[in-house]
């Protein structure tokens, strides 16, 4: 079911298991089985396998970005974003909040939310949100325009 949803929303990446058989990458058959069957720590596993191989590999980095997505939303609370409108400094809640709006489509409102609270928290409280930004990053479309326009927003914020 929450692979459904990220589909029709949009999320990008590789885990969605191909609909053509003819463009099937072989090298993704273990990972796309796995997302297949809901199992998305698998999928993970499997991705980080050929990240391994291939750092670069944007394919795989993007779908694991997205594997790591949807294991994190599985259970999702749907007034996730409500809490944690009401906390805005509490990085769990913002961070499962991004990770609702990522699942939803809504991309804008996941890269604002953990853009504002990199603005907010002290340098050295970031890293970590930092990080799951440029995760989620790795799951939109490079070309799309909210993606750019919110790598524009966190080098502002950052310098």
């Amino acid at each position: 079911e929450v692979l459904k949803v990220a589909v029709q929303n949009g999320v990008a990446g590789r885990v969605a298991p191909a609909e053509d058989a003819a463009g099937d990458d072989p090298r993704f058959a273990a990972a796309d089985e796995a997302m297949a069957a809901g199992d998305f720590a698998k999928a993970v596993e499997e991705l980080e396998k050929l990240i391994a191989a291939n750092p670069r590999d944007a394919e795989a980095i993007a779908g694991k970005a997205q594997a790591q997505l949807l294991l994190r939303t599985q259970n999702a609370d749907p007034q996730i974003c409500e809490r944690a409108d009401a906390a805005p400094l509490d990085k769990v809640l913002q961070l499962d909040a991004a990770d609702f709006e990522m699942l939803t489509g809504r991309y804008d409102k996941a890269f604002d939310r953990l853009i504002t609270l990199i603005g907010s928290l002290p340098s050295d409280q970031r890293d970590d949100v930092k990080q799951r930004l440029f995760e989620l990053f790795n799951t939109v479309d490079p070309a799309d325009s909210v993606l750019l326009n919110a790598r524009r927003r966190l080098s502002t914020v950052l310098f």
